[in-house]
């Protein structure tokens, strides 16, 4: 039960980590900013975030951690957390590798022992400022490089 317990605090704290970083999450771009934020960016933590035409996935290195979608208007930019993946570091081994909703990860052995706060704080909306210049995007301060 610690070790599990233990497993759901670092999982928390990354994706609290992840929140802060992003500062942003929920549904489509403009096309304008679809097509400009289409692609993966990293930033110098090595996290990288995938936009897609108003889907997002969330990754450290080759490690999946979430999914979700976002939309912006003007320099805003709102992210949905709906998916988080169970092959990520912090809860590898206790879960299938494969994506999880919430209502999924609520009902697994290990979502079992997370409260709502917690499950609040690994599926999450929100919001922040963002800009695009050249193959750089600043979310809420911190500095993206398009990887592709």
């Amino acid at each position: 039960m610690t070790n599990r317990n233990s497993s759901i605090a670092i999982l928390v704290m990354t994706l609290i980590f992840e929140m802060a970083l992003a500062g942003c999450v929920t549904g489509a771009t403009s096309g304008e900013d679809s097509d400009l934020l289409n692609g993966t960016w990293v930033d110098s933590d090595g996290y990288e975030y995938t936009f897609d035409n108003g889907n997002i996935v969330i990754s450290e290195g080759e490690s999946l951690m979430s999914k979700g979608t976002y939309t912006t208007s003007g320099n805003s930019m709102t992210m949905t957390v709906t998916h988080v993946h169970g092959g990520h570091p912090g809860i590898e081994g206790m879960l299938e590798s494969r994506w999880y909703t919430r209502s999924q990860y609520e009902a697994s052995s290990f979502g079992m022992y997370t409260s709502d706060e917690g499950l609040n704080q690994i599926f999450y909306t929100v919001t922040g400022t963002y800009s695009l210049s050249g193959n750089r995007l600043t979310l809420d301060g911190e500095i993206f490089t398009r990887k592709n």
